[in-house]
């Protein structure tokens, strides 16, 4: 299943990436930043990026300011 993710960088989102892959999930990363590719995930930084026949079984959105501040 393709996962559709934002905030996949930052301390919980890069957690859950590498759990999800772990079982196999594919990670689609909108990011701010362009990354390069690892294994079952895809890093965007355009929606526009994304195929129109991909399909998209979850989305989740991790992006916004940290709760407690700077590191």
């Amino acid at each position: 299943m393709n996962i559709l993710r934002t905030g996949g960088t930052g301390f919980i989102g890069s957690a859950l990436v590498d759990q999800l892959v772990a079982r196999g999930y594919q990670i689609i990363l909108l990011s701010r930043q362009a990354l390069p590719d690892r294994v079952q995930c895809r890093y965007v930084v355009d929606l526009d990026e994304i195929s129109q026949d991909a399909t998209i079984g979850a989305f989740i959105n991790l992006a916004g300011a940290p709760m407690a501040g700077k590191r």
